[in-house]
């Protein structure tokens, strides 16, 4: 279940490439560029095949996606926002054109809504273009008219990975935030030279926890990495790094670059 709609995330593609960088990303919220009111994603499904045979249907197909669009709407969008994820050109006198030549980036789409306790929802569109929205200028009727901004995406899947669409719930202890953001917004990271974690010894009673930290050099380097315990009956771990004691025993927590999954680091658990 879906209740309400917090936020969204627009990032636009470097040209050439399916990476992006900071200043690229845009947030819509009730602090940044208005605020979201809707989404709508639809066209995730694949159009289901029916084949016949000796008169009856036999078998019913479905593979792949559909063209995932999405039309989302929100409060008074900024300018410069609209302008860079359609293509439209801005000049130094602050004027916007849209014409012949100019051709829509390629970005990619993040929608966080919540769970029914609260919890993130992230929906995310790997790839696709904006539409130019339509404008309806109209009369004020006694009271201020406040127009919204309904702009249509058209999605594509990602070179990269044939992609289309991500989600995840933050409720789930698997969940990364990091490992989200990394997979959805990509960067042009520096290459991982060591990947270290502290501490690398944890002795813990039944029920006590401890928080993993994990680093990756260069600093440029994508900081995203998963952890996975040896032996859940005796210790759990978190998409974050907490490991749980559950019961007396030894395990060992391994941490791994969602960059580059040779480089690796190792926790020894033990729980009396």
């Amino acid at each position: 279940m879906l209740v309400g709609f917090d936020s969204a995330r627009i990032g636009v593609m470097t040209q050439g490439s399916e990476h992006f960088t900071a200043e690229n990303i845009f947030t819509i919220d009730s602090s940044h560029s208005g605020g979201t009111i809707s989404g709508n994603i639809t066209g995730l499904g694949t159009q289901a095949q029916t084949i016949y045979a000796s008169n009856v249907p036999k078998m019913i197909r479905s593979n792949g996606t559909g063209t995932p669009t999405l039309t989302l709407a929100t409060q008074d969008m900024s300018a410069d926002v609209l302008q860079t994820i359609t293509g439209m050109m801005k000049d130094a006198s602050g004027v916007y054109s849209l014409g012949r030549g100019m051709q829509a980036p390629y970005c990619a789409v993040e929608l966080t809504s919540s769970d029914s306790n609260g919890d993130p929802i992230y929906l995310a569109l790997l790839k696709g273009t904006f539409s130019f929205p339509d404008f309806a200028p109209q009369t004020n009727q006694a009271n201020s008219t406040i127009q919204t901004d309904s702009i249509q995406f058209t999605g594509c899947a990602r070179n990269a990975d044939n992609l289309v669409f991500k989600m995840a719930h933050a409720s789930d202890t698997a969940f990364s935030k990091t490992a989200w953001d990394s997979q959805i917004f990509p960067f042009d990271y520096a290459v991982v030279d060591t990947l270290t974690v502290a501490p690398t010894t944890a002795n813990l009673a039944v029920g006590d926890t401890q928080q993993l930290t994990a680093t990756l050099s260069p600093a440029g380097a994508n900081q995203a990495v998963s952890f996975a315990s040896s032996d859940p009956t005796v210790a759990i771990v978190t998409g974050n790094g907490l490991i749980t004691g559950v019961s007396a025993g030894t395990a060992t927590i391994t941490v791994t670059s969602l960059q580059d999954i040779s480089k690796t680091a190792t926790v020894s658990v033990t729980v009396a």
